[in-house]
């Protein structure tokens, strides 16, 4: 059974539990649940905001900078004067053929259209209101396009540009389930997962979208008062480690297995234990690269953005990389951060990304989690046990992994409970990332309502993490325990208790 529709019952968890009555036994089959109202969560009012323009009079040069940028370019409206878009896709009236339908992508006098040609139809055209992407990206870059639609909304068109693959291409995700896809003239229109246009670009939670991070540069009219604007506070509206529940899109080390790689910097020891973040590396206005201090480099090989941390690896660089001054194998971001293309999109269109956890090179495990690698990237035509062999010669037995993280790894192919529940749920770890990792696999794998037999380190390490710093870990591991072992008065209790203390909380926050 599909992982999302087993752990259904536990997504009605998250939303009732530790709602009881202290005074019902808790050996009742039924427990009449009571509600806690809690504040909402302060944030500006979208009104509030005046735009990038008002900006400019007082800090020109951020604004020139961050025009200029690979976001401040990376999308807009064609032919628009404030805000123009740099369309790289050839309209150039050569046809996209599909085997039941002709698109023609054409350009009349700065206006772009995508006009489909069906048999026995009328042709329908499709005028292009907005850019998202402008094929910025080293590792694969995209565009893809926009229409205002009759009924007000703006709607994604199926068509995407690949600049590096230098072609047409659609998501078939949702429809063939071959990831992206060069158009090619047996496939039908109706493999593209965005046709007929249906997916809103917004804030309308009926269908997914990409506009908080892809169309900052279109605006878009919408109702945003119980979502997340900027200024309030994140933690309050949005996840990143619970998306691990019923899904693995993360290796046990926090690598992508399947889309957007932005996550990984969480799984970061330079994140988790050094305090990095984004404009650490990148100026926020350019975008540019920059040392720890800030300090601009030319770009993304300069070895001063991790040796500005890594002092002691400047002093003599080819004792660390084993490689030749100068050589890509001696470049810090080709060994710690190699390009690995997203699996979810499959191989077709060029789409790699960094990787962002900053990994150590550890090709056995690499290759186990169905990842490339950075020293198999190189050195292709070496097996992995030649490539494994080099690097402990080099740099002797690895590094151990986070205790979490270690636990994922050990537990792969465990079918016992008893000895799989210690390994997954790690308390006293300190990866939020893993922790939440570990009991989502858990839970798919061994979690039943109201356990009456269970390990004896189930309740002990669900309480610890409980009472975790991270929401995530608190907000599953409650889950959990309400799911699994509800029925156990120690637990209910604790339970019971969070739910008040959490309650007293948002009052005195209020």
């Amino acid at each position: 059974m599909n992982a999302r529709f087993r752990l259904a019952p536990l997504a009605l968890a998250l939303f009732t539990a530790c709602a009881t009555d202290t005074g019902t036994s808790a050996s009742d089959e039924t427990t009449p649940l009571t509600t806690v109202a809690l504040a909402a969560p302060a944030a500006p009012k979208p009104e509030d905001f005046a735009g990038t323009a008002s900006c400019v009079s007082c800090h020109a040069e951020q604004s020139r900078q961050w025009s200029r940028s690979t976001h401040g370019t990376a999308g807009g409206v064609p032919g628009s004067r404030n805000n123009p878009a740099m369309v790289i896709a050839p309209f150039n009236g050569q046809p996209i053929r599909f085997a039941d339908a002709i698109v023609i992508p054409r350009n009349r006098g700065g206006r772009y259209e995508f006009v489909v040609q069906r048999p026995g139809e009328a042709d329908t055209t499709y005028t292009v209101d907005g850019v998202i992407g402008g094929g910025h990206m080293a590792g694969g870059g995209t565009q893809g396009f926009v229409t205002n639609w009759s009924d007000g909304t703006i709607r994604f068109l199926p068509f995407d540009w690949s600049r590096s693959s230098n072609t047409w291409f659609c998501n078939t995700g949702t429809r063939t389930n071959q990831g992206w896809q060069p158009i090619r003239a047996t496939m039908r229109l109706a493999e593209c997962g965005d046709w007929p246009p249906m997916r809103v670009l917004g804030d309308e939670p009926r269908f997914s979208n990409c506009q908080s991070c892809h169309g900052s540069n279109i605006t878009v009219a919408y109702d945003a008062s119980t979502r997340y604007v900027p200024g309030a506070q994140l933690t309050q509206f949005y996840s990143v480690a619970l998306s691990q529940l019923g899904d693995r899109p993360f290796t046990p080390d926090g690598r992508t297995r399947t889309f957007a790689y932005q996550e990984g910097h969480y799984a970061s020891d330079c994140y988790r234990n050094g305090g990095m973040t984004c404009t650490s590396c990148h100026d926020p206005h350019t975008q540019g690269y920059r040392t720890v201090d800030g300090e601009p480099i030319p770009g993304r090989v300069d070895d001063r953005q991790c040796t500005s941390c890594h002092a002691s690896k400047r002093d003599n660089v080819p004792q660390h990389t084993k490689h030749a001054p100068g050589s890509k194998g001696s470049n810090c971001v080709s060994c710690h951060m190699p390009y690995e293309q997203q699996h979810e999109l499959g191989r077709a269109i060029a789409y790699g990304r960094s990787d962002h956890t900053i990994a150590i090179p550890r090709p056995a495990l690499d290759s186990s989690l169905g990842l490339v690698g950075s020293c198999k990237s190189c050195h292709a035509g070496q097996s992995v046990q030649q490539l494994a062999e080099q690097a402990e010669r080099w740099w002797g037995p690895m590094k151990p992994h986070e205790r979490a993280v270690g636990g994922l790894l050990a537990a792969r192919g465990e079918q016992d409970i008893g000895k799989a529940t210690p390994l997954l749920l790690q308390p006293q770890s300190r990866h939020a990332m893993a922790q939440v990792a570990g009991m989502a696999e858990w839970l798919d794998r061994f979690a039943t309502p109201r356990m009456e037999s269970a390990p004896a380190v189930l309740d002990d390490a669900l309480l610890a993490m409980s009472e975790s710093p991270d929401l995530d870990v608190q907000a599953l591991a409650l889950a959990t325990l309400h799911y699994t072992r509800g029925q156990v008065r120690r637990v209910r209790r604790a339970l019971v208790e969070k739910l008040e203390n959490t309650r007293d909380a948002a009052t005195h926050d209020a």
